[in-house]
């Protein structure tokens, strides 16, 4: 396993407001795009906290790779969140059906 892996495994293992210190410091999100996540994504059926907190970190690992490579810094825009969750989700979702 990678260190990167073995540091986003403990960090899910963390108190709230840990985890979201380590979100807030590595991708610079603010607390309410934070629980908006985190909130659209129990609504769509993660509910193990555990799990939640793992793709968490995973998407906002991709959305900030996706703002890299347009040269921009991660910005969601009214409306844009959902969007860009469901669309990591539809690639998230190949990428696990093919393993």
């Amino acid at each position: 396993m990678q260190w990167r892996q073995v540091e986003i495994q403990q960090m899910i293992q963390q108190p709230d407001l840990l985890f979201f210190q380590y979100c807030q410091q590595h991708f610079r999100v603010n607390k309410g795009v934070f629980h908006t996540i985190d909130c659209q994504l129990y609504e769509m059926g993660f509910e193990k906290v555990k799990q939640r907190r793992y793709i968490m970190v995973q998407f906002l690992r991709y959305a900030q790779h996706r703002a890299e490579q347009s040269g921009k810094y991660m910005k969601f825009g009214h409306g844009n969140l959902r969007k860009v969750i469901d669309e990591f989700l539809a690639q998230y979702e190949q990428f696990a059906l093919s393993l």
